[in-house]
């Protein structure tokens, strides 16, 4: 419902685990969120369809794959991330939390994603990030919420400072200890 009526999509922080079906190719994974919609529009649903919707998201992203039959589970975790992006982007979700995103990613992956979200937010795609990576989260963030012990403890708003968004955080986070 999530997805088919408000557009929203969720990148797991485990992606192993709740954001892939590892046993399944990259077509079967990168098509999960166009199933249903495909499937209602024509009546029916073939590969061809579902390449033909995906396709241009995985090659966006420039996942290293030898084909779409490809095992996901035999893809490096960088390439599996974008797979796990590249499924909420053929959906043509508006709004997209994305939980940890370069968490087991090499550096240029890391890199392809922060301008990916980038470019997705200027676009005018919402993008919640969830992060304990604090260069990630100045980079990426145009503000900040801190929460602590599950609680919201205030907001910042992004200045690009390293230094003075670690000591907002940190007075958020310590003011909420005290209290």
């Amino acid at each position: 419902e999530a997805l088919h009526i408000h557009r929203v999509g969720y990148v797991s922080e485990d992606r192993k685990g709740e954001g892939l079906v590892l046993m399944h190719s990259v077509l079967g994974n990168a098509g999960i969120t166009v199933w249903r919609p495909l499937s209602a529009l024509l009546g029916f649903l073939t590969d061809r369809l579902v390449r033909h919707k995906v396709t241009p998201y995985i090659e966006k992203l420039e996942v290293k794959t030898p084909s779409l039959a490809q095992t996901v589970a035999n893809l490096s975790g960088g390439n599996q991330q974008k797979i796990s992006v590249a499924k909420w982007l053929a959906a043509g979700v508006k709004i997209l939390l994305v939980d940890e995103p370069s968490v087991g990613s090499d550096i240029k992956t890391k890199a392809y994603l922060h301008d990916l979200l980038r470019e997705l937010a200027d676009n005018g795609t919402a993008i919640l990030l969830i992060t304990s990576d604090m260069p990630e989260m100045i980079l990426l963030a145009d503000r900040i919420l801190v929460m602590n012990d599950y609680r919201l403890q205030g907001q910042l708003i992004n200045d690009g400072s390293y230094a003075g968004m670690s000591e907002g955080i940190m007075n958020l986070i310590h003011r909420s200890e005290a209290a």
